[in-house]
């Protein structure tokens, strides 16, 4: 898949402007930026990683398995 196809994704998120300044620049994003756009849930110390996506999944986990499965079907995809 190339690059490109991940284009339309970005655009959905961030809007079209944000989209062709990431793209055309090339320019990393910083985790503070990208969870300012919403293209990030949360931003943590390398450290603390694997202890947040424990708690995270653990969170979820708590809930009910077909219950969980269905919002996951509900949520749209971005494009």
């Amino acid at each position: 898949m190339a690059a490109s196809h991940s284009i339309p994704y970005l655009e959905a998120m961030v809007g079209s402007r944000v989209a062709k300044e990431i793209v055309l620049t090339g320019e990393a994003v910083s985790p503070e930026r990208a969870r300012a756009l919403g293209l990030l849930n949360r931003v943590v110390p390398d450290e603390d990683v694997e202890a947040e996506t424990r708690e995270l999944v653990g969170e979820i986990a708590e809930h009910d398995l077909a219950v969980v499965q269905e919002l996951k079907g509900e949520v749209a995809d971005p494009a």
